[in-house]
């Protein structure tokens, strides 16, 4: 079995295993990825905006890091860390998306103009693949609002620590 298969292999069951613990589908099943997509999406793009932002005033980023630890197979977060399957994330809230020195990202990613806010990590984290066609991100998503308002959180504590 060559290099590929085996990363993407894994990359499947780490995302089957997020999807379990995070109650998202563990499935590729279209009806399942549309239903997400459409509670990532919601009616608006400003209520969703606002949705997060009232959720991030009642959210713990100490739960995040918790959350965390099923990312942690494919992302790091100490600053200056290595990337491995996904790009090191230390800082990444309020950065441009696919800017991470020496990974290579998809086009799909490279092209979106994305800007890693609060609302458009809600969103991506609910859905990557519905938020960007073509990524090459393999993760099923997060259904649970609170629980992606928990890992922002934690994104942003990392982002800027208070000591």
């Amino acid at each position: 079995m060559n290099i590929l298969k085996i990363i993407s292999l894994l990359a499947m069951l780490v995302s089957a295993g997020c999807a379990q613990e995070t109650g998202a589908p563990a499935s590729n099943d279209a009806n399942s990825a549309a239903d997400t997509a459409a509670s990532a999406n919601g009616d608006a793009g400003a209520e969703n905006e606002a949705d997060i932002d009232a959720l991030l005033a009642a959210a713990d980023p100490v739960l995040g890091k918790r959350q965390f630890i099923f990312c942690q197979a494919c992302h790091t977060v100490a600053a200056g860390g290595a990337n491995k399957l996904g790009p090191n994330l230390a800082g990444i809230v309020g950065k441009e998306a696919a800017v991470v020195p020496g990974f290579i990202f998809s086009a799909a990613l490279a092209e979106s103009g994305l800007v890693w806010d609060a609302a458009s990590l809600d969103q991506w984290i609910a859905n990557p693949a519905a938020m960007v066609p073509g990524t090459t991100m393999v993760f099923a998503g997060i259904r649970d609002p609170e629980q992606r308002a928990n890992l922002i959180a934690y994104l942003q504590e990392i982002a800027n620590p208070v000591d």
